[in-house]
């Protein structure tokens, strides 16, 4: 299972490559993901085999460490095997959407950091703040730290600050009531780094 999709694991279809004049053969594998409708599931092209494409499960080469990682835990892989398979480049070519594609990049060669998306698995922060947190630049642990909450409004975020600190507690509701929510919020959308409506303190 791949986040709340069942992804659906069957052999590879039989396929051949050479290497020393030998004919290799890979059967019943169960790495390939054939359903490509699961979050984080990436299509990596091997080169070592015909410059084939299979779609596999993301989170489960960042558990391993990396693609190569991930077809050694197969059980029905020997080593001589993925020694000749990734003999020769691979490269990662397509998405289907998901926090997986925050650390996928596709300039010049499609290559992901499986590292990095390991460790936004295991921080516990939402999809939505951990996009956000990487769009402005901030680590997860500051994005821990720092995250104030989700906003559709400035004057929102205002509200709540002004709730959270109490600043207005000793002021009489005569006064307070005149507090311009909407000028504050605009202050505070400069000073906290902010995307798609998701706030940071600064």
């Amino acid at each position: 299972t791949v986040g709340d999709v069942e992804v659906y694991h069957s052999p590879i279809t039989e396929r051949h490559f050479y290497a020393e004049g030998e004919t290799l053969d890979i059967i019943n594998s169960d790495l390939v993901a054939n359903s490509a409708l699961a979050d984080n599931a990436i299509c990596v092209r091997l080169h070592g085999l015909d410059a084939m494409d299979f779609w596999l499960d993301g989170e489960a080469i960042a558990e391993a460490g990396s693609i190569e990682a991930h077809f050694r835990e197969d059980s029905l892989l020997t080593d001589e095997v993925v020694d000749i398979i990734f003999n020769r480049d691979y490269e990662i070519v397509d998405t289907n959407g998901g926090l997986i594609d925050n650390y996928c990049t596709f300039d010049c060669w499609g290559t992901c950091n499986f590292k990095a998306f390991k460790e936004a698995l295991e921080s516990g922060l939402d999809e939505d703040v951990i996009e956000a947190a990487t769009a402005i630049g901030i680590t997860l642990d500051e994005a821990a730290e720092k995250y104030i909450g989700h906003f559709d409004s400035e004057e929102d975020l205002a509200y709540h600050e002004v709730e959270q600190s109490g600043m207005l507690s000793d002021v009489p509701e005569c006064v307070a009531r005149y507090f311009d929510y909407e000028a504050y919020g605009r202050d505070l959308a400069i000073e906290s780094p902010n995307h798609n409506g998701h706030y940071f303190h600064p």
